[in-house]
């Protein structure tokens, strides 16, 4: 997995060591707060660090003892491969900020550690759909080390197949889904991917919301029929999301080699072993299938299994993504062709 990018204020590294499990007790246990705590100190390591100092203050921070710190410039001078580098600058995103980082798909993909209050990490998380972690959410934003399992069985009943996404709502400003079949039949896209995309969108953000689409041509239908199915999905976007600006784009698979079904925000991925087309019209389960949620940015950082699935995934869609056609006679995408996803 690409290492996360995290942009942290030197002031949460302060506060971070002194929530560490040595010092004072919190709602959680102490043991499950070790773990946590211990599992952000990875994340911090096996990423690249920006801090938002000059390096005159790392040298100041290192010899003083600060123990993150001292490591992170070890790792850094040892040949680690992650980065460590200073950029004096704010790294709260504001209005004074929109124009310059418009187009910073580094940034809009990366991890910000404020020492900031809930409120203004609130405000960038639902403006701009990133991820934000302060030192008083450390305990109670834990979800994002645990791999989530669901097992469904085919001809099962569901009001709504996909509440179960509810919980896993969590800031992102792109989304990209591949699956041969989703986008079959007009009522099949309203009971999945439309209600796929009403538990996971946000309300609205500062920033165009890009949503792109992999997957086969209908059977005997004209391949036309794309910019149907794309205005169709747009409006019924719309419908659920009205202050939400979006750019949608959906592209054209040559042929099944592609088997994967899966599903990635900037944070957040989704695979479901048989697909997204999992609520029938009938509000019955088509498919017996596992659905995997995770946040694979963390996630591999306190596992043990060294592939690069997600990475791997995130490439095969960039490599579609990027030699898709626009030409008359070879035209296989439809929309914007824009995902930050895929542009850094």
């Amino acid at each position: 997995m690409e290492r996360q990018k995290v942009y942290c204020e030197i002031g949460f590294i302060k506060r971070f060591m002194e929530l560490s499990p040595n010092h004072e007790s919190y709602d959680v246990s102490e043991n499950e707060k070790s773990i946590i705590w211990k599992n952000y100190l990875k994340f911090i390591f096996n990423s690249n660090i920006f801090l938002n100092i000059s390096s005159l203050e790392l040298k100041e921070h290192f010899e003083s003892g600060n123990g993150i710190v001292k490591q992170l410039v070890k790792n850094w001078s040892n040949g680690n491969e992650s980065l460590l580098e200073c950029k004096k600058m704010n790294f709260v995103i504001n209005n004074d900020l929109d124009k310059q980082l418009e187009n910073d798909n580094v940034y809009f993909n990366s991890t910000l550690l404020l020492d900031q209050p809930i409120s203004i990490c609130n405000s960038i998380r639902n403006n701009y759909g990133l991820q934000v972690i302060s030192p008083e959410e450390i305990f109670s934003n834990s979800k994002i080390f645990v791999e989530f399992k669901k097992s469904v069985k085919k001809d099962e009943f569901y009001l709504s197949m996909w509440n179960v996404l509810k919980d896993f709502k969590y800031p992102c400003n792109a989304l990209s889904i591949i699956d041969n079949y989703v986008l079959l039949d007009d009522k099949i896209i309203k009971k999945n991917l439309i209600q796929i995309l009403e538990y996971l969108l946000p309300k609205s953000l500062k920033i165009p919301f890009h949503i792109s689409i992999f997957t086969l041509k209908e059977p005997n239908s004209k391949i036309l029929n794309f910019e149907n199915k794309k205005k169709f999905i747009e409006s019924e976007i719309k419908f659920i999301r009205p202050n939400l600006k979006f750019k949608l784009s959906i592209f054209c698979l040559q042929d099944k080699t592609e088997h994967d079904r899966s599903l990635i925000t900037n944070y957040l991925q989704i695979d479901s072993g048989s697909g997204f087309d999992l609520h029938g019209t009938n509000n019955k389960t088509t498919h017996k299938t596992t659905l995997n949620i995770s946040f694979p940015i963390t996630a591999t950082y306190i596992s043990d299994n060294s592939d690069n699935v997600t990475e791997n995934l995130r490439m095969t869609m960039k490599k579609i993504f990027s030699n898709s056609s626009d030409s008359v006679l070879a035209k296989n995408y439809w929309g914007d062709k824009e995902n930050r996803l895929f542009e850094y």
